[in-house]
């Protein structure tokens, strides 16, 4: 024996007991097994979001390991992931005995996928056939022009066919009259009557040898690019041009050769078992029903493992339930016969052949960690290797149940391995369910409520673990829905929040004035007078405070919009809210400050409408400017965004419950420039910024320019408003300025309290004229240039 062979065998015999083990141990056994394959990862939210549409997280299966498998004379280790128990022991076992006797041969053939091109309304089918048969050199050309990569690969067209299929249009189109759609005939309606071809189909196949992928794409790209000149050389009209998932040119053989003396089991002699294994395999043969079970218990493990190695499980069942019919009815896909080796004994022979199309590059094997972490374990195979793989797991699965069913029946074994999952929904506690599940089967019951009355003899509390979730009697929630054109670009948010009562709200800020609707009475209170048209104008002034970097541009303007948005609502609902109902907001901004697990727990019924409207609301624009950030490929940016916006909601509640005579200007001026967002806008901006630009001395200059601009944008604010705001009790750094120094408004207060600022922001905005690096990178000239912009956007250029 080799050093190879050795170390095979050494590995293959370590899995001993590993079902008793915790899974903690198995999942170090794997580390020490396989040095390198690192840590099992699951799929993350971010890429499954981008893997399927509509996407709302993942569903988790159970991965275990087949084990005792030798194939080809290769120990292996199989991963498979199903929620169905008894399974994975199954073919463990039946791996076991097969591996004793020499274990499983496997072959399989070439890598060929084939795409259909439909042809229609063929007016002569021997010349269109014919013809394509004449240009097959110019087709195969033509075709690999869509496939270069593969080509380059050693893939590509190795074959083009046709087929002819007659059909009658006359009784495919014909137009039903609705009630003899329902008449049903036992399971056969009329459109499936034969009846007089009128015409053919020509049907041309593109054979293409697509290496190491699944090849669904490529073959598809390959038959939309030759319809065309199909359609010019035969004057016919292309229909569907698509693959064909029964992938016959692509196929996996297993076998097993097991000696009659190696079958003995439960108490029955190998000839017995081997006798009865054939007798149920006729059974398949010569009956659907019950064919269409057997074949389900090979998918049974074909599917689990093809699952666990990221491969499409659909193509495979369709592939092989279409072979199961290639003798023109439904039959066993698998064979079994009783043989006499070279050594004379009797022997059970069996053998799987299947239509497997799989892949081991491309598609979801570079995306998701837990299929590369798999092909890992089996030392990633390629394409023919892992073929032969899932044909031998089908194979070992349907001797395991033939064997199990014909001996002590499906039953007994099923429900000891299905008893820990009664147990669980029985609420038993997953370290207490071995002992359960022994209590269960000393009594051969095996129920919910024996496993209830072992909890209530031994007082043991219920985990809880199973869940029920009923969607009955739901409340609609309530909306703010957002449609608006800024800076030229559509923006659309529709932000769901709780509905605290059981009329929901719809909130509704639109640019489209052609369609008149009724706000709420509670939008008023929520966003003032804060509606498309001043959204947008404030977006078109913050336009001149933007961040222009000397860095190539981001393709997510969208993106950048959005997230300033979401802040701007938020800061117009906290700030509104604050002014007109203090504690409620004061307490309720508190608890989003600290995180606190349910913020509304005091937005009650007996709470002012807009309490119990404007505090979910903000609580869901929070959660989703989170969700927004967290797209975000830098961690500084994510993280400087998030608590820049924690700031601004700081600053929002210190200014509304300021008390004046006590606090000083320069303290509280600072939280109430949060107000004006400048800062916030400016990291909005960075998402415009490849990742690997950002640095915490780039953050840092943006957020001494933000703070700079905020003060000029609040004051030159408080300045144009400050009667409103006195009137209002609306905080206002103007009427700070004159109650701290107990004056009236007057010429010579303003004039005193401009000329403080200006010496007061002239020192603070030296470090835009310094020539630091990060003023060079963000070109700060365009910042100081702002400063004019804002001041006569307030109409207050003449005064300051």
């Amino acid at each position: 024996m080799n050093q190879k062979t050795e170390n095979e065998q050494v590995k293959a015999n370590i899995w001993a007991k590993f079902y008793e083990k915790t899974i903690l141990d198995r999942q170090d056994q794997l580390r020490l097994v396989y040095p390198g394959l690192g840590s099992l990862q699951g799929l993350s939210s971010t890429v499954a979001d981008l893997m399927v549409e509509n996407c709302v997280g993942t569903f988790g299966l159970p991965l275990g390991l087949a084990l005792n498998f030798t194939i080809n004379g290769k120990p292996l280790v199989i991963p498979m992931a199903i929620e169905e128990p008894s399974v994975i022991a199954a073919v463990s076992g039946a791996a076991k005995t097969v591996s004793s006797c020499g274990g499983f041969k496997a072959t399989s053939t070439g890598n060929i996928m084939v795409s259909q091109i439909q042809l229609l309304d063929v007016k002569n089918t021997d010349h269109a056939i014919n013809t394509i048969k004449e240009h097959r050199m110019e087709l195969i050309e033509l075709g690999n022009k869509f496939c270069r990569s593969m080509c380059s690969r050693g893939g590509g067209i190795v074959e083009i066919s046709t087929r002819e299929i007659p059909w009658c249009p006359s009784h495919y189109l014909k137009i039903h009259e609705e009630d003899s759609l329902n008449n049903i005939n036992n399971g056969v309606n009329d459109m499936s009557i034969n009846t007089e071809k009128q015409a053919s189909m020509v049907i041309v196949h593109i054979h293409v040898d697509v290496c190491e992928a699944m090849g669904a794409n490529t073959v598809n790209t390959i038959a939309e690019g030759l319809a065309p000149r199909l359609e010019n050389l035969t004057g016919a009209r292309a229909g569907l041009k698509i693959l064909s998932n029964y992938s016959d040119e692509r196929r996996a053989r297993a076998t097993i050769e097991i000696p009659a003396s190696k079958l003995t089991y439960k108490g029955q002699s190998g000839i017995q078992v081997a006798t009865k294994i054939i007798e149920a395999y006729a059974f398949a043969c010569e009956d659907p029903y019950r064919a269409s079970t057997h074949n389900k218990g090979i998918m049974n493990g074909v599917d689990a493992a093809a699952v666990a190695l990221g491969q499409d499980w659909r193509a495979i069942e369709a592939a092989a339930h279409v072979w199961a019919c290639r003798n023109g009815r439904y039959e066993s896909l698998t064979k079994y016969r009783l043989v006499k080796n070279a050594l004379g004994e009797l022997c059970l022979f069996g053998e799987l052949e299947l239509p497997i199309p799989v892949g081991t590059k491309g598609g979801i094997l570079q995306v998701h960690p837990s299929v590369s972490y798999t092909h890992g374990i089996m030392g990633n195979p390629n394409a023919k290797q892992l073929a032969e793989v899932l044909v031998c797991v089908g194979l070992a699965q349907n001797f395991a149940a033939l064997r199990a069913m014909v001996t002590e029946g499906i039953s007994r074994g099923h429900l000891q391995q299905h008893s820990r999952n009664i147990a669980l929904a029985a609420g038993v506690p997953p370290n207490l369910v071995p002992e359960v599940k022994a209590y269960m089967l000393s009594l051969g019951k095996i129920d919910v409520q024996t496993a209830k009355d072992y909890l209530k003899s031994h007082s043991i509390v219920a985990s809880g673990v199973q869940q029920v979730f009923n969607s009955g009697g739901s409340i609609l929630p309530s909306t703010l829905y957002v449609k608006i054109e800024l800076c030229e670009v559509p923006i659309t948010l529709n932000i769901i929040f709780a509905t605290i009562g059981n009329n929901p709200i719809n909130l509704l800020i639109s640019d489209n004035n052609d369609k008149p609707f009724s706000r709420p009475p509670v939008q008023s209170e929520l966003l003032g007078d804060k509606e498309a048209l001043w959204i947008r104008t404030v977006f078109d002034l913050l336009r001149k405070i933007n961040v222009s970097a000397r860095a190539p541009p981001r393709n997510n303007l969208v993106q950048q919009l959005r997230l300033k948005l979401i802040s701007m609502l938020l800061n117009i609902i906290i700030g509104n809210l604050s002014n007109k109902y203090p504690i409620e907001t004061d307490h309720f901004m508190k608890k989003i400050l600290s995180a606190e697990l349910n913020p509304l727990s005091m937005a009650t019924m007996d709470k002012p409408c807009a309490i119990q409207v404007g505090l979910p609301l903000i609580l869901s624009l929070w959660q989703v400017f989170k969700h927004q950030i967290e797209r975000s490929d830098s961690i500084l940016l994510c993280t400087a965004l998030r608590e820049e916006q924690l700031r601004i909601f700081n600053g929002i509640v210190k200014s509304s419950r300021v008390k004046r005579q006590t606090e000083r200007y320069e303290e509280f001026i600072r939280f109430h420039a949060k107000k004006f967002q400048v800062t916030m806008y400016l990291l909005c901006d960075c998402q415009g910024i490849p990742s690997n630009l950002i640095t915490s001395e780039r953050l840092h200059f943006l957020f001494k320019v933000g703070h700079f601009l905020e003060l000029e944008g609040i004051v030159a604010h408080d300045l144009a408003k400050w009667k409103r705001d006195e009137e209002k009790k609306i905080p206002n750094s103007y009427v700070f300025w004159l109650h701290s120094r107990q004056k009236n408004h007057c010429e010579e207060e303003q004039t005193l309290y401009i000329r403080t600022l200006l010496k007061f922001h002239q020192m603070r905005g030296s470090f835009l004229e310094t020539a630091t690096e990060p003023a060079e990178f963000f070109d700060a000239s365009l910042f100081l240039k702002a400063i004019p912009a804002i001041r006569a956007y307030y109409g207050v250029e003449s005064i300051i």
